[in-house]
């Protein structure tokens, strides 16, 4: 099933492509940095974008002409042989911690976590190391959205997961409630076992809160023979984004 399902994203980004002109442009995105892609999507209505199994299937597809640019892990990029372009490094997403709840220290039996993504995902692999370092009560997995809306409205107490370093959700929920907090990872953990070698240690700072997390590298590629207008133009959305890193 998830076979047919890539097969047919991959044929509507092939009618983007060559059934909307050049000021279109579809991009593939490597499943983990699914809200990397969708954020930069969410910059320009013409970028369509849409999830890869692998590093080495957004840079074969890329190569074989059914998108011009894809978003990748650096570990990805480094390991596959392509003709991709290069165009920047990015940061695909950063490990989030937001409780309404206070610091680790303060959570007890009755703390409901909300994990985003799959049980068996990078944000929960992380996720699952900070729970070893708190007393917590219920564990759900939710996406992005529903998980921020859960914490605003109080139905759940702590969010845990990959999000992108700007991410408008996470900025309103900081700046709207007072009492959530941007946690960084637990100090007990004297080593952190990293889901993927394209992962490092990184400050996440929003609303003035500055968290000491983890995050995935990765890079922003196209074609070879990609029009400079359109490179230009996906350029400038992913540097809105946030996802250009420093």
């Amino acid at each position: 099933m998830k076979k047919i399902v890539a097969l047919l994203l991959l044929l509507c980004l092939g009618f983007t492509l060559c059934g909307c002109g050049a000021d279109k442009a579809a991009i593939l995105c490597v499943a983990q940095g699914d809200c990397a892609g969708q954020a930069l999507a969410a910059q320009d209505g013409s970028l369509s974008c849409a999830l890869a199994d692998s590093d080495l299937a957004a840079l074969q597809q890329l190569d074989a002409g059914a998108c011009g640019f894809a978003l990748v892990t650096e570990q990805g990029l480094d390991a596959a042989q392509t003709s991709a372009v290069k165009m920047d490094r990015v940061t695909l997403a950063a490990f989030c911690i937001l409780s309404r709840a206070g610091a680790f220290s303060q959570w007890d039996r009755s703390t409901r976590v909300t994990v985003v993504g799959e049980p068996d995902g990078w944000g929960a692999a992380l996720a699952e190391q900070a729970l070893t370092c708190a007393l917590h009560g219920a564990v759900r997995y939710a996406d992005g959205e529903e998980a921020i809306r859960a914490l605003r409205s109080g139905k759940t107490d702590v969010v845990m997961g990959l999000f992108v370093p700007q991410d408008e959700g996470v900025d309103a929920l900081l700046r709207a409630k007072k009492d959530a907090r941007l946690l960084s990872m637990p100090e007990e953990l004297l080593s952190v076992a990293l889901p993927d070698e394209s992962m490092e240690q990184y400050a996440l700072t929003v609303q003035e809160q500055t968290a000491h997390t983890y995050a995935l590298r990765g890079a922003l590629v196209r074609t070879a023979d990609a029009e400079e207008k359109t490179a230009r133009r996906v350029r400038e959305a992913a540097q809105r984004a946030g996802l250009i890193a420093e």
